[in-house]
């Protein structure tokens, strides 16, 4: 048996007639960029993420990038991120200019510490950005009254966690800005890279819009600022308002096949799930497992036709780039830990039960 760890083939053969009518119907009413489709997707976005204002860019990294500049963030500054993510969270902040000051994760979620935060602010700190990873949510309302409390910009990082939830607050809702990644390996995945910027701040949301088109203004179209060339393909928005429209069902699909996992090594000493939260949605972007011997593991389920990834295989801040230009805040002994035992296993709703179940009986056999 193979499977693959992502699955896009499996998806687009079961939605290729539909994605093909969208592209065809799209081009044929000459929309490429800035056109009906891509209004449409914003307006989407703000009705579902319950934000004022969205803003659709070319990537994830570009919403986090183009937050970063609307809200002034630039050399001098510092920003709070999580040392455990995918390197598009810290990026931005070094394209800006501004330095990274990582801090530690709880090892139960993988979430930023929160206990941590308070303790990592100095007179330089400007922002936190808010990582939600694999598709679970930080406490809202404890990250919210830490920004308030120090008059600090919160950008959510929500690449990961369209359709996720932690108390009354949706992803993408959080904070003073927030980014959204619609790369084709997200739970709404578009046609190639693509990407939103969600505020409920007026001034913010004009800012950005400006900055992801050279600067223009869109009512005199007089360039005002220097910008970037940020936008996404009408044919693009066009399939991912479709795919947002199918995403609360995937979502439960997932959400059944994690489930699954979980009862299936729930009684294997060497393998721990990630905890799930009480007052929460996990959009289960991402399972995630730590494993003893975890290499090993990963060896010996290849062989078996079982393809897995490791997210993330370092820490931020050990990567030599960074490390120069950026500062830790005490130690990161549990994001060190889980760089060394995190084991990411397919999920996707076309993946079946009885795969599944393969690929438990797998990680068995190699512990017996």
């Amino acid at each position: 048996m193979i499977i693959d760890f992502f699955g896009l083939n499996k998806a687009y053969v079961e939605q290729k007639n539909k994605i093909l009518y969208i592209i065809d119907s799209t081009l044929t009413k000459e929309e490429f960029l800035r056109g009906q489709s891509v209004q449409q997707l914003e307006k989407e976005c703000s009705i579902v993420l319950e934000r004022k204002y969205a803003i659709a860019v070319n990537s994830g990294t570009d919403a986090l990038l183009l937050s970063l500049r609307s809200l002034g963030i630039g050399k001098g500054d510092e920003v709070i991120v999580s040392a455990f993510s995918f390197i598009a969270s810290v990026s931005p902040i070094l394209m800006v200019g501004a330095t990274p000051v990582f801090i530690d994760i709880d090892p139960e979620t993988y979430l930023m510490d929160l206990e941590k935060l308070e303790s990592a602010i100095t007179a330089k700190t400007k922002a936190i950005i808010a990582v939600q990873l694999y598709g679970q949510c930080i406490d809202p309302a404890q990250l919210e009254s830490i920004a308030e409390k120090y008059n600090l910009w919160l950008i959510e990082d929500a690449a990961q966690a369209f359709g996720s939830e932690r108390g009354n607050k949706v992803a993408g809702s959080i904070g003073n800005i927030s980014a959204v990644s619609f790369d084709v390996s997200k739970v709404v995945g578009g046609l190639t890279t693509g990407g939103m910027v969600l505020t409920d701040d007026y001034e913010l949301y004009t800012v950005a819009t400006k900055l992801r088109s050279h600067g223009r203004d869109s009512t005199t179209g007089d360039f005002r600022k220097l910008g970037y060339n940020s936008q996404m393909s009408s044919i693009n928005a066009a399939v991912l308002i479709w795919k947002i429209s199918q995403e609360e069902k995937r979502r439960e699909r997932r959400i059944g096949l994690a489930q699954r996992y979980m009862k299936n090594l729930v009684h294997l000493p060497e393998i721990k799930c990630t905890t799930i939260v009480d007052n929460g949605v996990h959009n289960f972007h991402k399972f995630v497992i730590r494993a003893n011997h975890r290499d090993d593991l990963k060896e010996f389920l290849k062989k078996t036709g079982i393809e897995t990834k490791i997210h993330y295989i370092k820490p931020l801040p050990h990567y030599e780039f960074i490390k120069e230009k950026s500062r830790i805040y005490s130690d990161i002994v549990h994001t060190e830990k889980a760089s060394k035992e995190v084991l990411s296993l397919p999920i996707y709703p076309e993946l079946q039960e009885e795969e599944v179940d393969y690929i438990t009986d797998q990680i068995i056999e190699f512990y017996k």
